[in-house]
């Protein structure tokens, strides 16, 4: 079909332009003279030429054009590939930052409430030492005094003895 078309532009300028030169001119050449048939081959092989080079310089330019698209195309495409890439990373790292601060966080309340168990057991423990201390000086003061109320008890047995006796003795003299 590309043929046919530039067969029909040979055709179309070979009528328009080298046809009207040629009429009434001898098919023989002059002496010393290129013979007009050459001449019209030549002008005609020239037009193949130059159709095939404008041809050929369409086709290269329209694969320079194709290769410089997908040139783009991968470009853009590796561009694309190394921004999600890079977004990946970034909520990666932000995700082990804030798995490592919720980390350390429940660490930290951890240690905070073991610190305040131990704190409270502490205390826990000071108020039964004190309440077992207080509760051992009472019972040493209630001791002692009813070891005091005791000697008092038999220090008054003794002199009520006394009493007695000196009163037996008393009783005795005066009955003799």
């Amino acid at each position: 079909m590309a043929d046919r078309s530039q067969g029909r532009g040979v055709c179309l300028l070979y009528r328009t332009t080298l046809a009207p030169q040629l009429v009434g001119v001898e098919l023989q050449p002059r002496q010393g003279g290129v013979p007009p048939a050459l001449l019209v081959l030549l002008a005609l092989q020239a037009l193949l030429m130059l159709q095939a080079l404008l041809a050929l310089q369409a086709l290269l330019a329209l694969q320079a054009l194709l290769a410089l698209q997908a040139l783009l195309a991968l470009q853009a495409l590796l561009a694309l590939q190394a921004l999600l890439a890079l977004q990946a990373l970034l909520a990666l790292q932000a995700l082990l930052a804030l798995q490592a601060l919720l980390a350390l966080q429940a660490l930290l309340v951890l240690l905070a409430l073991q610190a305040l168990l131990a704190l409270q057991a502490l205390l826990a423990l000071q108020a039964l030492l004190a309440l077992q201390a207080l509760l051992a000086l009472q019972a040493l003061l209630a001791l002692q005094a009813l070891l005091a109320l005791q000697a008092l008890l038999v220090l008054l047995a003794q002199k009520a003895l006394l009493v007695l006796q000196a009163l037996l003795v008393l009783q005795q003299a005066e009955e003799l």
